[in-house]
C-alpha cells in the first residue's frame, strides 16, 4: 500500500466524518415566521397549505429559482424554512456548491367538532385553572377534539393555547372588544422601564426603591434601594409584586427612610444603649466606628463592673436620649 493511497483513504474517512458532522448541524437549522394569527414557534396542531425547495449555488449565494409559495387568504399562517437531511446531504455532497433548503407554508388545523359550532375567528373565554382566558380560535383539529386559542397574558406576550371545546364559550365581537379594552389596560398596569419608582410587599411590609432592569424573560424587575446601613442593594421582584408610584411619592417615603436612618448613626465616644438579650439592656458607649457598616465597636462594664469591649451590630444599639 503506497503512502498516496494511505493519504487518499485517510482523507475520505475524515471527510465522511465532517460531512456527518455537517448533516447533523444543518438538519436542525430552522427558521420559523408568524405572519397574522399564524402559529407561533411550533406550538399547535399545522396542515401544510403549500410547499417548496428552494434551490441556492455557491454556498446559499445565488438562487436557482424564485418561485412564490400560495399562502391562505385569511393571512394567518407561518413560513418554516429549514435544512431536511436530504437538503443537507446534497449540500455535503456538492460541497456546498448546491444547496436546497425545504420550505412550507403552515396554518392552523380546521375542522368541525361533532356536537360544537366553533369555527376558526370566533371570540371566546376558556377556563384554565381559577382564571378566564379572553382568547380567538385559530385552530380547530377535529381528530384530537382540541381548539387551540390566540390570548394576550397579563405580560402583553402573545400566547396560543390548546383545550378541549367543553372548556371554552363564545362571546360575541362586542363583547369580546369591551373585554379586550379593560385586558388591556391592566396588561399596562406590568409595562415598567427602568427609572421608574416603585413598591412592592416585603416582610409583611412593603419596601420601595427604582427600578433597573427588566427580566422580560423571567417576568422579573431588578430594584435598586438602599438599606438601614445605608449600603445600596438590589432586589429581583416579580412583575405582579410591583406598583409603579410617582415621584412625589418617591420623595416623601425616601424622606421618612433617611430619618429612620439618622437614629442608626453613631460616633465614636457617642452614649449608647446596647440590647444584649431578650428584654436585657446595658449603658454603652461607642469606641470606634468600624469599616464594616453594620458593626460598632463599643465599652461596656459586666454584671461585677469590670470594662469590657465588644463588637455589636448597630442596630442593637439606641442613642442614650431615645
Amino acid at each position: 500500500m503506497t503512502v498516496l493511497t494511505i493519504l487518499l483513504q485517510k482523507s475520505s474517512y475524515y471527510f465522511f466524518i465532517a460531512g456527518l458532522l455537517l448533516l447533523a448541524n444543518t438538519a436542525c437549522m430552522t427558521h420559523r415566521h408568524s405572519v397574522g394569527k399564524g402559529p407561533i414557534g411550533a406550538q399547535g396542531s399545522t396542515d401544510v397549505y403549500d410547499k417548496m425547495k428552494q434551490g441556492y449555488l455557491f454556498w446559499g449565494l445565488i438562487p436557482l429559482q424564485k418561485t412564490r409559495l400560495e399562502t391562505p387568504k385569511h393571512g394567518d399562517y407561518q413560513i418554516k424554512s429549514c435544512f431536511n437531511p436530504e437538503d443537507g446531504l446534497i449540500s455535503i455532497l456538492s460541497c456546498g456548491i448546491v444547496s436546497f433548503r425545504t420550505i412550507k407554508i403552515l396554518e392552523y388545523k380546521q375542522g368541525q367538532i361533532a356536537g360544537y359550532d366553533f369555527r376558526v375567528g370566533d371570540k371566546i373565554t376558556a377556563k384554565s385553572k381559577d382564571d378566564l382566558i379572553l382568547g380567538e380560535i385559530v385552530g380547530i383539529d377535529a381528530q384530537k377534539k382540541r381548539i387551540s386559542y390566540l390570548y394576550w397574558n397579563i405580560y402583553g406576550e402573545k400566547c396560543v393555547q390548546a383545550t378541549k371545546p367543553n372548556a371554552i364559550e363564545g362571546i360575541s365581537e362586542q363583547r369580546y372588544q369591551k373585554q379586550m379594552r379593560d385586558w388591556r389596560k391592566e396588561i399596562e398596569r406590568y409595562q415598567y422601564m427602568p427609572g421608574n419608582y416603585a413598591i412592592w410587599p416585603l416582610n409583611e411590609g412593603t419596601e420601595f426603591g427604582v427600578i433597573t432592569k427588566l427580566d422580560n424573560r423571567r417576568h422579573k424587575a431588578t430594584i435598586q434601594l438602599s438599606n438601614i446601613y445605608n449600603e445600596v442593594v438590589y432586589f429581583k421582584v416579580p412583575y405582579l409584586d410591583i406598583q409603579i408610584i410617582d415621584s412625589y411619592e418617591f420623595e416623601a417615603r425616601l424622606e421618612d427612610w433617611e430619618a429612620v436612618k439618622r437614629d442608626y448613626i453613631f460616633e465614636a465616644g457617642e452614649q449608647v444603649r446596647w440590647e444584649w438579650g431578650k428584654e436585657k439592656y446595658r449603658e454603652a458607649q461607642v469606641t470606634a466606628v468600624l469599616s464594616n457598616p453594620r458593626q460598632l465597636e463599643i465599652q461596656y462594664r459586666d454584671e461585677k463592673g469590670k470594662l469590657k469591649t465588644a463588637k455589636v451590630n448597630l442596630l442593637q444599639l439606641t442613642k442614650r436620649n431615645n
